[in-house]
């Protein structure tokens, strides 16, 4: 029952993701269109696609400290061109919403991952796992 459970957050947490990133990246790619960044269509991934890198580099690279300052720092600089890409105060905050919903469906993914990590897995404090013998 728990691992149907476990599966059924990750898939919930990904199809949300998915959700996210998709209002996010419009609202990106209008920004790009209406500052004359061309191709627009690209300037979303570039911003957006950094944290969803940061997520794998956090779950399989060496630095768990550094992918979360890389990951950090895109998903301010997403929330923040997300909300100037509104011209209201509330179309400002609504935009907001999508990258820290990103931010917090990789994490919920991230976590239901690690758990699925075997006994006796162990990480180091920089992320590295430690051979048990």
């Amino acid at each position: 029952m728990m691992k149907t459970v476990n599966y059924l957050v990750l898939m919930v947490s990904c199809i949300l993701a998915f959700f996210s990133f998709a209002i996010s990246y419009e609202a990106l790619r209008n920004l790009a269109a209406s500052e004359g960044i061309n191709p627009s269509a690209l300037f979303p991934l570039i911003i957006d696609g950094v944290i969803i890198l940061a997520l794998i580099w956090r779950l399989y690279g060496n630095n768990r400290d550094e992918s979360r300052i890389v990951m950090g720092i895109y998903v301010i600089l997403s929330i923040a061109l997300n909300a100037v890409s509104h011209g209201s105060i509330l179309g400002a905050i609504m935009a907001a919403v999508a990258p820290i919903s990103l931010f917090v469906c990789s994490e919920v993914a991230a976590s239901m991952l690690h758990m699925k990590e075997k006994k006796g897995q162990l990480r180091d404090e920089k992320g590295r796992f430690i051979k048990v013998e």
